[in-house]
């Protein structure tokens, strides 16, 4: 995106302040969630594509975005974050792994990424990041809860944005002491990762601030 130099400077610095507040990457395993809110159209995506860039300067080696309740607005996010990333064939080594609505039959590259991560003779520059896009929706979250299932993920740092969280992700079934598929399928997806920070990004917080202060 073409910004002015004071609009660059306070999207970096707004993403470094978000950044700063999540879970520690070398500290031991722990987890965060935390809250961004913003207008609409106020550039949500830009924030939270910086401050993936930004994680993976700080050396978080897997980030998971969940986006978009139908295919057009899964397809949309993850399209922009490949052209704004510059996740394409060229950039050798890649930087970058990008695979939309991973699955079990990931398994074999995602471990791969991880070790290389682990390896003390590789440098930052021949580490490529995991950015894992997947849409909000129940099976395909569980597609990915299944392929985290198959890994070992103590001690790798991540991070979870969930974009626009006020829609689909919060239980929407808790008044019949249930809870809804999406929530569910979350909250197992967080659970798989011992050391992660949650970042909701939404332009309307109402819900998400009035939900039960124990609700992970």
């Amino acid at each position: 995106a073409k910004l002015s130099p004071a609009t660059r400077a306070r999207t970096i610095e707004t993403a470094a302040s978000i950044l700063s507040r999540g879970q520690n990457p070398e500290a031991a395993n722990d987890q965060r969630t935390g809250i961004v809110v913003g207008y609409v159209q106020s550039g949500k995506t830009l924030s939270f594509t910086t401050v993936i860039a930004m994680a993976r300067d700080n050396n978080i080696p897997l980030v998971i975005v969940i986006a978009g309740t139908s295919e057009p607005l899964f397809n949309q996010t993850r399209d922009r974050l490949a052209d704004e990333l510059r996740i394409t064939p060229d950039d050798i080594p890649p930087s970058w792994l990008h695979l939309p609505n991973p699955d079990v039959s990931n398994e074999a590259i995602v471990r791969k990424r991880l070790k290389d991560w682990r390896d003390p003779e590789r440098t930052p520059a021949e580490k490529a990041t995991l950015l894992l896009t997947v849409m909000k929706q129940h099976q395909r979250l569980q597609n990915l809860n299944d392929l985290l299932a198959k890994l070992d993920l103590t001690g790798t740092p991540a991070i979870v944005i969930d974009d626009e969280a006020d829609q689909a992700s919060l239980n929407t079934q808790i008044n019949r002491g249930s809870e809804s598929p999406t929530y569910q399928k979350i909250l197992s997806i967080k659970a798989r990762l011992p050391n992660h920070t949650f970042l909701q990004y939404t332009a309307t917080p109402q819900a998400p601030l009035l939900i039960n202060i124990i609700d992970a």
